[in-house]
């Protein structure tokens, strides 16, 4: 009981860096129209040599949902699925997603969800995505709000 404590509330202040760092930094990450312009910004981290060398991924695959909220997970052992609510199209969502899909390829706990390790994860795509200065400016959020990463 206490471990599930302890992951809702790392849940938590995941969303409130993140909340944060989408208010202060809007302007300065892209945000999708359509699911075809998902699908290139997911095809270019797929095709890119720093993501080859480290997943197994072959295929991410968005789709559109009524629900109010994003979802990502492992379909299979090399597709990571996205569910997209309109408003979650954007990089900052899609990498959020991305992570979760990837720490279920590595971890078979199903404890991962937004804790230390998914918040790592997290952390080294947006650096590789979104570049140095978000990736410091998210760090310093994580730090600012107690988030847990390695």
């Amino acid at each position: 009981m206490r471990l599930r404590k302890i992951l809702k509330d790392q849940k938590q202040l995941v969303y409130n860096a993140e909340n944060q760092f989408r208010r202060m930094y809007r302007k300065e990450f892209q945000y999708y129209k359509t699911l075809k312009d998902v699908q290139v910004f997911t095809d270019y981290i797929l095709t890119s040599s720093w993501f080859k060398r480290r997943y197994k991924i072959k295929n991410i695959y968005a789709y559109y949902t009524r629900k109010s909220v994003a979802y990502g997970w492992l379909e299979d052992d090399i597709t990571i699925s996205m569910e997209l609510p309109q408003w979650a199209r954007n990089q900052l969502t899609i990498l959020h997603e991305i992570a979760h899909g990837l720490c279920n390829s590595f971890y078979t706990s199903k404890t991962i969800g937004h804790g230390v390790k998914f918040a790592d994860m997290y952390l080294s795509l947006i650096r590789r995505y979104l570049g140095l200065k978000l990736y410091k400016n998210m760090l310093d959020l994580f730090i600012m709000n107690d988030v847990k990463f390695f």
